[in-house]
């Protein structure tokens, strides 16, 4: 059985020979479950002080959105092509009616920043989720902008909106990995996203010595949620996308082993979750080592003597579902 893994990574899906057959059996998983929420979303708390809307059930949506994206070359290739068509010819100025004074501040200022990674980084989020964060630093006495920074849409969270639906803060952290303190969190303040300039001003006519500041830009959608669904959501949602994977692996498993596909079982990654957290396991490596168990008891019930002629059938929705698969 397939042991290869990246570090980050968790092998789902995989194809694996059954014992004594000359056919193999594919695991994968279902991408439409990857939008799925089993319950309502409500804030994480870090502290008494801190804390944030989750992105998704678990709040890693955005990760399985960019796994999704990632196991289909054509997708990936269109959503780069469509960040580049955004992007253009890049960001341009011109100072030739300006004075000397503003263009020297001009110039010191683009020497500063790196703009071309910035609207190139804002038009691959604005592509992959909907949105784009952007941070303004200051300077000293808060009469100029100094830095404009990208944060990477994946990696921000916001705080819970407050009672005249505002949300107050952006958190930018490495939600990738459990983030139990307030340490390891970037708290930034965010500016109206309807009136971001007229908000700055009065900041900072209330003399705050916060010099830092976010700015979330939206591509409008039909609803009004903190994360917006992107609009190629719909792919995942549909068929062909799964289809299509299984056409790939049934293909491969043919040409190097000559073997067809006699079982497609499909798993939720809930049912993974759902064994870590009853059997304690937290350690990356030690959760690869359980999923490949979990899968090499499923291929011993499907062929083993003792359960000839038996049937496998789900109690719910987050168990494995077996079924036979055509040789394509």
């Amino acid at each position: 059985m397939d042991f290869s893994f990246y570090p980050d990574d968790l092998n789902f899906s995989s194809m694996e020979q059954q014992p004594g057959l000359e056919a193999r059996a594919a695991f994968t998983v279902n991408s439409q479950s990857v939008f799925r929420e089993d319950t309502d979303i409500v804030p994480t708390l870090i502290d008494d002080k801190l804390s944030h809307i989750p992105w998704g059930g678990d709040n890693q949506m955005p990760f399985d959105i960019l796994d999704l994206i990632e196991k289909d070359e054509i997708r990936a290739t269109c959503h780069c092509f469509n960040a580049e068509v955004c992007y253009g010819a890049g960001l341009r100025y011109d100072t030739s009616l300006s004075s000397p004074t503003t263009k020297q501040e001009v110039e010191d200022f683009y020497l500063d920043n790196d703009l071309a990674a910035y609207f190139l980084g804002v038009s691959q989020d604005f592509k992959h989720f909907g949105f784009a964060v952007s941070v303004l630093i200051l300077n000293e006495d808060g009469t100029k902008i100094v830095r404009l920074l990208r944060k990477e849409a994946c990696y921000c969270r916001f705080a819970p909106a407050d009672t005249v639906v505002k949300i107050p803060s952006v958190l930018y952290a490495n939600w990738r990995k459990c983030v139990a303190s307030p340490s390891e969190i970037e708290v930034i303040d965010l500016l109206d996203h309807s009136a971001p300039w007229r908000d700055l001003q009065n900041k900072l006519a209330k003399r705050t010595r916060n010099r830092k500041f976010a700015i979330v830009s939206r591509i409008p959608t039909v609803d009004s949620t903190y994360y917006p669904i992107p609009y190629y959501a719909s792919l995942f949602r549909g068929k062909w996308y799964n289809i299509k994977q299984l056409i790939g692996i049934a293909k491969e498993a043919k040409l190097k082993n000559h073997a067809p596909i006699k079982y497609q079982i499909e798993i939720s990654s809930k049912y993974w979750e759902s064994i870590f957290r009853a059997e304690g396991i937290t350690d990356r490596r030690k959760q690869q080592e359980r999923i490949v168990r979990e899968k090499q008891s499923i291929l011993d019930f499907l062929t083993g003597a003792e359960n000839s002629g038996k049937a496998c059938f789900p109690r719910s929705t987050s168990l494995p579902t077996a079924r036979n698969s055509t040789t394509l």
